[in-house]
């Protein structure tokens, strides 16, 4: 899967004064919110030990019955990227955000069309159609969604 235009920064509240630390409540979408930066186009190069956001450009649909297993390619992984492990569920529709974090000590370039992610589909007898918040997504990042209560 190739790379959208965009990509958000976790912010890192240790780096500038006044060097705080900052809770994220799940439940609290002012908190999620405050937790990363501003939007940038890419390309970008991500510093040592940082994570981010960013979306992909295509818009995939995952048949009932199969789930989308994401995976990072081999030499992005090799140069120190790593996702989290992530699922798109059965009758999950859009573009998708993903996580990425640089665990090398070197700033890697990103750029808006590189082909990082691939998705292999995998029979799921057991799982519902998705229906979740994040149906329909955009071709844009999408910020974590406050959870609700109860």
């Amino acid at each position: 899967m190739t790379l959208g235009d965009y990509v958000t920064l976790e912010v890192n509240h240790n780096e500038f004064p006044p060097y705080h630390v900052h809770y994220v409540d799940p439940y609290d979408e002012e908190s999620i919110r405050s937790a990363f930066g501003d939007m940038q186009r890419l390309p970008i190069s991500l510093p040592p030990k940082r994570r981010c956001l960013l979306h992909t450009s295509d818009y995939i649909e995952v048949p009932y019955g199969y789930i989308g297993l994401i995976a990072i390619r081999s030499t992005w992984a090799r140069l120190g990227l790593k996702p989290p492990q992530t699922i798109a569920d059965p009758g999950f529709r859009g573009h998708l955000t993903l996580e990425l974090f640089n665990s090398s000590e070197h700033y890697i370039k990103i750029a808006s069309g590189d082909k990082m992610f691939t998705i292999t589909y995998l029979s799921a007898m057991f799982e519902p159609m998705y229906m979740g918040r994040y149906q329909g997504q955009e071709n844009h990042i999408t910020l974590p969604k406050a959870l609700e209560r109860g």
